[in-house]
């Protein structure tokens, strides 16, 4: 198991809860497409209980492995303020951008090269970064990272602003 210690039990619920409810969730979508009858009101029930479980899944999931973050060793600043003010309120507003987080990241990068040092998780968030500029997020705030990511697993972190 990856996460230990004090919160291992809850990762392991977490993980447990999770994979019980993708089954009734595949179950579900195994029903839903065995019938072709999508205006009869048993399908209509098992789309509505669907949507339930996935909204009030996806809601739990977020919360619960926000607080095991904030909590464990991967606690920061920075998590601190993008997750709650920029992934879940999905705003990509500029507070530090993009592409000053690239500079940091190849100066930090280049000085350890220069001392004979790899640094793998670094090498590795550049490239992250890189390719949300690449995707025109240079400008926009360093929690636009996410977006790309977001795209590849066809998921979006947060709620949308209502407009």
């Amino acid at each position: 198991m990856l996460l230990r210690g004090a919160y291992g039990d809850d990762a392991r619920e977490i993980a447990l809860e999770g994979y019980v409810a993708h089954g009734v969730i595949d179950n579900l979508l195994k029903r839903m497409t065995k019938s072709r009858k999508t205006e009869s009101d048993e399908w209509k029930a098992y789309s509505q209980v669907l949507l339930e479980l996935i909204s009030h899944h996806v809601e739990k999931e977020r919360a619960r492995l926000y607080e095991v973050l904030h909590s464990s060793t991967a606690c920061s600043r920075t998590l601190e303020r993008v997750v709650p003010n920029h992934f879940l309120k999905r705003n990509f507003k500029a507070a530090s951008n993009v592409t000053t987080v690239m500079k940091d990241l190849d100066c930090a990068l280049l000085t350890a090269r220069r001392l004979g040092v790899r640094l793998l998780l670094p090498a590795v968030a550049l490239q992250c970064f890189v390719d949300a500029a690449g995707r025109g997020h240079a400008d926009d705030d360093i929690a636009a990272v996410i977006l790309p990511m977001e795209e590849i697993a066809g998921v979006q972190v947060g709620v949308a602003p209502e407009r």
